[in-house]
């Protein structure tokens, strides 16, 4: 469900960096016929990140950013990509706002229909 967020760091571009290792952003959504979700992510090293659920769904993974041919190449971590098959959901147009200072990403939960945007807000 919301390991989609997992993705949310796949919010590289090539013009477009990556927040500072050891900040953390976070925020709390309302899935509906899941309840609440809250969840937090932050940079571990140049090319991973951690990321913590907790509510409907509790669980503490990692990804790993790549780039390859100019794509970023997202790789959770076996309980993440467990997660986000048992929901059926995907993440899309995710990036980090330099700006202010926020990630940025869409989750779609295919069974019920859900394309929601998540605002992670520094901690």
């Amino acid at each position: 469900m919301i390991n989609f967020l997992v993705f949310l760091f796949t919010l590289i571009n090539k013009n477009i960096c990556f927040p500072l290792i050891g900040e953390t952003y976070s925020t709390s959504v309302y899935v509906p016929l899941i309840g609440k979700q809250y969840i937090e992510t932050g940079m571990i090293s140049k090319n991973m990140a951690f990321i913590k659920l907790e509510g409907a769904i509790n669980e503490i993974g990692t990804t790993r950013i790549l780039q390859n041919d100019n794509k970023e190449i997202i790789y959770l971590s076996w309980n993440l990509r467990k997660i986000m098959k048992k929901f059926k959901s995907e993440l899309s147009f995710s990036y980090y706002d330099i700006e202010n200072d926020i990630i940025i990403f869409i989750v779609k939960v295919k069974p019920i229909f859900l394309n929601k945007k998540i605002i992670l807000k520094k901690k």
